[in-house]
């Protein structure tokens, strides 16, 4: 039914109320149908506790809600900072910073300025590195104060995958520097073979092994082995022409000790000595074993090593004979290098083990006959590479019944230093190379402390093993 023509009067029937007059800015009643605010708007009542906002209108009851104010602080290793209207409490992994107030400590990594840190992608390394053309992608060379130059391998996540042998070389060092973590399933692999160092290796240091001396007419030395951790053997001595009481061919020293406490800067290993020959001549053979590598691995998160690093030093080479008429001495062994592996957290599983064994030290020259012409001499034998060895390298064996003599045996397992050479007592002697000393492992962690496993998942392979915390700010 149509509504009446009238004034709009209630009516039961057919009438809808009529609202008052929307008297519109100057207010009307707050139950009619325009808009007056503030007359018009709901009664809100604030609510009270801490909810996840700045100040709201919620309708549980209580005082207004201030929100979260205040500035980020740290104390005791836990920083508090407001996060959405709440305050968020964050525990700090490597404690309070020092420098900056209210944040956690950034782990800063040894040897390379921390703004070379990059995620920009993921790094598995292939089976070759060559850290003197350091060619992979993102890779960078950084240059230490003193000690080699890096080459400096950058990404988010880095991996030594499963089943493959990483074989690195060049002149630089290598690190390893990721924004996340740091995984090794397969073998990095930096050592030393025979004479040729392994990357960032150092021949210039204190630590390089001594030549060994000649004296009259076909005594001569063996070289000394080379030294960083552990110290290298001295080379076994050598004899003069006298029958009775001959005159020694000192051999050469044994390389000192050298540059041990955070690895900083970082290189690797010493060479061993060169056997000696006749006054001034350098022997075709009997060089001295090279030094193992030099490899740093840091992380911001974790590291992991579950395969094998290796940095061993290379075994001396053998005295010569054959050819000659005067035999020479053997080669001292070299060193072990270094390993720096540095995160907030270091974990060794499933047996991953890190290797510093120094190569043995060379036999030298001789001859089965007392003639001992240049056709009856026999070569010495090289020393074993510690890359080769699961505790000692070996020594050169003694390769006949006159004039030669015993190569010695390295340092690694809980041997710290190389052994002397084999010396020689009857006329016209030669002596064997002394062996390289153990290298250098270093583990900073949040702690400060050895990880679990580390040692006992492979004693011979961490003859020089340390911990410190990590470096932070």
């Amino acid at each position: 039914m149509p509504e009446d023509a009238g004034p709009p009067v209630a009516d039961a029937a057919r009438d809808m109320p009529a609202p008052p007059a929307d008297l519109g800015d100057l207010g009307g009643p707050i139950d009619d149908l325009g808009v007056d605010p503030p007359t018009d708007m709901p009664v809100i009542t604030m609510d009270s506790g801490v909810d996840a906002g700045s100040l709201d209108f919620g309708f549980d009851s209580g005082p207004p809600d201030l929100g979260c104010t205040g500035a980020d602080t740290c104390i005791g290793g836990v920083r508090a900072f407001c996060m959405s209207g709440v305050r968020v409490m964050e525990p700090c992994a490597l404690g309070c910073a020092t420098t900056t107030p209210g944040r956690c400590a950034l782990f800063l990594p040894s040897n390379v300025d921390a703004a070379l840190f990059s995620t920009d992608s993921d790094v598995v390394l292939p089976a070759t590195v060559d850290t003197t053309a350091c060619s992979l992608a993102g890779a960078v060379i950084a240059e230490q104060p003193s000690g080699p130059g890096l080459c400096v391998v950058r990404g988010r996540d880095i991996t030594v995958p499963v089943g493959t042998t990483v074989r690195v070389s060049g002149s630089r060092a290598l690190v390893l520097l990721a924004a996340r973590d740091i995984v090794v399933d397969g073998v990095l692999d930096a050592a030393a073979r025979g004479t040729v160092s392994g990357p960032g290796a150092s021949a210039a240091r204190a630590g390089a092994g001594g030549d060994g001396a000649h004296v009259d007419t076909f005594g001569d030395g063996g070289g000394g082995g080379g030294g960083r951790c552990g110290a290298g053997g001295a080379g076994g001595r050598g004899t003069g022409d006298a029958a009775s009481s001959p005159a020694a061919a000192p051999g050469g020293a044994g390389g000192a000790v050298v540059d041990v406490g955070t690895l900083s800067p970082l290189f690797g290993g010493s060479p061993g000595g060169r056997g000696a020959y006749t006054a001034g001549v350098i022997s075709p053979l009997a060089a001295g074993g090279g030094g193992g590598g030099a490899v740093q691995l840091s992380a911001r998160e974790l590291i992991r090593v579950r395969g094998i690093i290796d940095v061993g030093g290379g075994g001396g080479q053998r005295g010569h004979a054959r050819g000659f008429m005067n035999y020479s001495g053997g080669g001292g062994g070299g060193s072990g290098g270094a390993v720096l592996i540095e995160a907030p957290e270091v974990l060794y599983e499933m047996g991953g083990r890190v290797q510093a064994i120094g190569g043995g030290g060379a036999s030298s020259g001789g001859s089965n006959t007392a003639s001992g012409t240049a056709a009856e001499g026999i070569d010495g034998n090289d020393g074993q590479d510690g890359v080769a060895a699961s505790d000692r390298a070996l020594g050169g064996a003694n390769p006949a019944s006159r004039y030669s003599t015993v190569g010695a045996p390295s340092g690694g397992g809980s041997a710290l230093a190389g052994d002397t050479g084999g010396a020689q007592t009857a006329r016209y002697g030669n002596g064997g190379g002394g062996g390289g000393g153990a290298g250098c492992v270093l583990v900073r962690t949040a702690t400060g402390a050895i990880p679990a496993g580390a040692s006992a998942s492979a004693p011979s392979g961490l003859p020089a093993l340390s911990a410190l915390p990590v470096l932070r700010d």
